[in-house]
């Protein structure tokens, strides 16, 4: 008899973000990683990140220049609490800063919780 395996459990994490550039996925991700890799080094910097949703949320600054957006990521239960803590810990640049805004197991509720989710 073959043991199934467990289903993967997810975790959702909501990120600010804030940038004088365009925003992207790819670089994103790439913050992500390299947020990861500072903080616990290449064996976890290949941690599974999903990016669910990136859009721009308007400029509360009176600097044109900068761009305010928020994003959503599934990451696994289990790597939840690393990836928030490389999310705090990372260095803000001028090019892209993040900081966790909100967490949930459950998407809809995150979203909710966010207001992101508007009637017609």
């Amino acid at each position: 008899m073959i043991p199934l395996k467990r289903p993967i459990e997810y975790t959702y994490v909501r990120i600010g973000l804030s940038s004088n550039t365009e925003f992207d996925p790819l670089l994103l991700r790439k913050a992500l990683q390299d947020a990861l890799n500072q903080t616990f080094g290449l064996s976890f910097a290949g941690a599974q990140i999903d990016i669910l949703s990136l859009h721009e949320t308007g400029s509360e600054t009176n600097d044109a220049s900068i761009r305010n957006g928020d994003a959503v990521a599934r990451v696994a239960k289990e790597d939840a609490s690393k990836i928030m803590g490389a999310i705090a810990a990372s260095k803000h640049t001028e090019r892209l800063s993040m900081a966790v805004l909100d967490s949930a197991d459950f998407l809809p509720s995150l979203l909710l919780a966010a207001n992101t989710l508007r009637a017609p």
